[in-house]
Parts: C-alpha cells; structure tokens; sequence
C-alpha cells in the first residue's frame, strides 16, 4: 500500500515538474510574467533552470522543518523524518532517481521563502 501510495505522489510530482518547465523546439527568446511568459526569481533563473541545476549537482537542496513531529523531525541520531522529508525523498527519487540525493537544511516558517529566493535551498 505504501508503494502505490509513493508511486502516485512520484507521479504528481512528476506532472507538476513537466508542467513547470517547457522545450518550445530552440526559441531562445524569454518572456515575463506580464505578457504571459514564466516569471523570473530575481537572479536570472527560471523553474527549468533550477531543475537543470539540481540534475546537474546529482542532489537535492530541500527546506525541512526539524522540530515538528509528523512535518519535520530530527531524532537523536541526527536522522530526519516526517511529511517534508518524505517529499523530499520523493522529489528527489522523481528529479534523480535516488531517494538518499536529498541534502536536508533545517529552517522555520520564517527562513524559508528567503531562502528559496536567495538559492540556498531548491524546494
């Protein structure tokens, strides 16, 4: 059960990847957000740049929470667990094929859209 379960969300997620990014045949030319194109992240990349990054690295740089039981948690060992870690490992087993490609950074609520924009973390 939990296979099918890992499989569907490796699907979705899959989807959302194919969605977020496009090969319009060679057009080089790029867009913005007001005139319908995707809207840059402040330091010249786009989604597709950051997905070509991260297969590029061989892992994946994800924003969990380290404190919040069933979210987000690190145990005394060290080892992280929760809903953020397990979609980080099915992001990354979707992106990489390894679910172990995962470099976890710890962050709060408030970390990490500024982390997300500065590049520290992909997801």
């Amino acid at each position: 059960m939990k296979r099918i379960k890992l499989l569907a969300l490796i699907s979705a997620l899959m989807l959302v990847f194919t969605a977020c990014t496009s090969d319009d045949g060679g057009d080089e030319t790029t867009t913005t957000a007001a005139d319908g194109g995707s809207e840059d992240n402040g330091n010249g990349d786009t989604g597709g740049a950051t997905l070509t990054e991260v297969q590029d690295r061989g892992t994946l740089n994800c924003g969990v929470n380290d404190a919040v039981p069933g979210f987000g948690f690190r145990d005394p060992d060290g080892n992280f667990s929760g809903f953020d870690v397990d979609f980080c490992k099915a992001l990354a087993v979707a992106v990489l094929g390894d679910a172990e490609a995962v470099n976890y950074v710890p962050l709060n609520a408030q970390q990490r859209f500024t982390a997300l924009q500065s590049g520290e973390i992909d997801v």
